[in-house]
């Protein structure tokens, strides 16, 4: 199987750190990313104010990637935060494309309210990206909102964050639109269960950013695989990619 691989808001491909070898090393699949507009390799477009147009400009990178790929195995999605806004769009309205998806920490307009979706100590992090502070600084205040690793591990976070930031330089609009299409991104018209593949939801149960409960009500609504952990906060591939890694083989290796 071909594992495609989303991020999140204000993040891009390179911020998976050791997950995707990790997941490639031990699930035995080939995995690979994309980067959303605005960021890593697509840094040079702007950020769209929707989510689906974000699937729109992934679905043609995707399928250019189809044609380069290795292997013509099926394919999964597996993508984190806003990055699952858009596997499940895509997935809604392209149902075909992807045999599975695994969701990890997202959230829906119209599933759960906006302080289920943006718990209310995230505005710290919002703030933090408002003002005119340093890009130390916000990464700083970002990385505490985002992760549960020890001080030393954030530290180590930190500096691989600003070396990825002053390589690619994104545009600092590109997270507000980000955010904006995160906020207005809904629920899909139809029945989530009429998508034919199978659906893993993960998430952190000190998750800072979403509340948890969102995980479970989109488990509820795609009739999902949900599976917790117990200590990591939102970006869970970071806090803990051994264990996401070892949980997404062992599910897709099973189903």
């Amino acid at each position: 199987m071909n594992l495609l691989l989303l991020r999140g808001l204000h993040r891009e491909a390179r911020h998976w750190g050791e997950f995707p070898t990790l997941l490639k090393t031990i699930s035995g699949h080939q995995v690979f990313t994309l980067d959303l507009p605005g960021y890593g390799a697509h840094v040079q477009f702007s950020a769209p104010p929707t989510i689906s147009q974000n699937t729109d400009f992934l679905r043609q990178k995707w399928l250019d990637l189809c044609q380069s790929a290795p292997s013509n195995a099926p394919w999964g999605v597996v993508a984190i935060s806003l990055g699952g806004m858009v596997a499940l769009d895509w997935t809604e309205r392209y149902p075909n494309d992807f045999k599975l998806r695994v969701l990890i920490n997202s959230s829906v307009g119209g599933w759960s309210p906006l302080w289920h979706r943006l718990r209310p100590q995230a505005l710290i992090y919002l703030l933090a990206n408002a003002l005119s502070w340093t890009d130390a600084q916000r990464e700083r205040v970002g990385l505490r909102m985002t992760s549960n690793l020890p001080l030393h591990g954030r530290r180590r976070a930190l500096a691989r964050n600003l070396e990825i930031l002053n390589a690619s330089a994104p545009k600092r609009a590109n997270a507000v639109r980000q955010l904006l299409a995160a906020i207005k991104y809904q629920a899909p018209p139809h029945k989530s269960h009429d998508y034919p593949g199978k659906t893993l939801v993960l998430r952190s149960e000190h998750d800072r950013m979403v509340h948890p409960h969102a995980s479970r009500v989109i488990a509820d609504r795609t009739q999902a695989t949900l599976i917790s952990h117990f200590t990591a906060g939102h970006d869970l591939p970071l806090d803990d990619p051994e264990w996401t890694a070892q949980v997404i083989s062992d599910w897709i290796n099973t189903s």
